[in-house]
């Protein structure tokens, strides 16, 4: 049978357990704060510099491939199409 709490009663619990909660969040909040806001940025950036975004379109098949390459390096899709990019841009200087 489960016990009926009066609105006092679950106010009290809802304080307590508030209390008991606030100095753990207050510690994750600064550490949130130290870290900074945000992805880490890239190697080859400035401390501080964001690392700028750039998103474009692919067709499914190449986006698809770009996928399972991914999946079977255990990598990142971001990862591989900047690799890709650099070594393109390597390649062309």
């Amino acid at each position: 049978m489960t016990e009926k709490l009066s609105q006092q009663a679950v106010d009290a619990l809802i304080e307590r357990y508030a209390a008991e909660e606030e100095p753990r969040a207050a510690k994750a909040f600064e550490r949130a704060a130290l870290r900074g806001r945000g992805r880490p940025t890239l190697p080859g950036t400035d401390d501080g510099e964001a690392s700028p975004q750039v998103a474009f379109r692919l067709p499914p098949s190449l986006n698809e491939k770009l996928t399972h390459v991914a999946q079977e390096q255990h990598t990142t899709r971001s990862k591989l199409a900047r690799h890709a990019l650099e070594e393109y841009l390597a390649a062309r200087s």
